[in-house]
């Protein structure tokens, strides 16, 4: 059962790394979330209580997490919700997790800056082992290797104009997504 939730709050605390047993990483951390609401007869905006989540981040988006989320951040978690129940010898409780999708800084509140991380060996073949696939084959003339001009390779191909046989692209301002 997928229960899906997008939250917008405050980091409570640094994200923690562990480790698991398969070697995958999780990185968790909480957010508050509350909402203001005015008081007509204080004539105040007021703060209601919050609401604590845990986050639960795996893999590569809990590395760029641990990178780039710190305690105080105002985010934006986007993710699937998870409530348990736990008990222990202090008591019972019920805990609220969110297994993220995606994390972003809340750009209402600040700026942010964005850097792509680049694909490592181990995440992905080496581009001179790997072969291009028959979607990929650049048509000719389009810079498979002697034009000088010639575009780098993205992976997208260029669409064949109805009118010819030679690649032409469609319009100068199309994007390819």
């Amino acid at each position: 059962m997928s229960n899906p939730i997008t939250i917008v709050g405050n980091v409570g605390t640094d994200p923690a790394s562990t480790i698991l047993p398969g070697g995958a990483r999780k990185v968790t951390f909480r957010i508050a979330a509350s909402e203001r609401y005015y008081d007509r007869k204080k004539n105040e905006w007021v703060d209601a209580d919050p609401s604590w989540f845990t986050v639960e981040a795996f893999r590569t988006l809990g590395e760029h997490v641990e990178q780039s989320v710190r305690r105080g951040d105002n985010v934006i978690v986007s993710g699937r919700l998870r409530v348990r129940t736990w008990e222990n010898d202090k008591g019972r409780g019920t805990a609220v997790d969110v297994e993220a999708d995606a994390i972003g800084h809340n750009l209402a509140w600040g700026t942010s800056s964005y850097s792509k991380t680049q694909r490592t060996e181990s995440a992905s073949q080496s581009a001179a082992d790997r072969q291009p696939q028959p979607s990929e084959q650049t048509p000719p003339g389009t810079g498979d290797g002697g034009d000088a001009e010639a575009a780098p390779r993205s992976g997208w191909t260029v669409p064949l104009s109805a009118s010819s046989d030679t690649p032409s692209l469609v319009g100068s301002d199309d994007t390819p997504f």
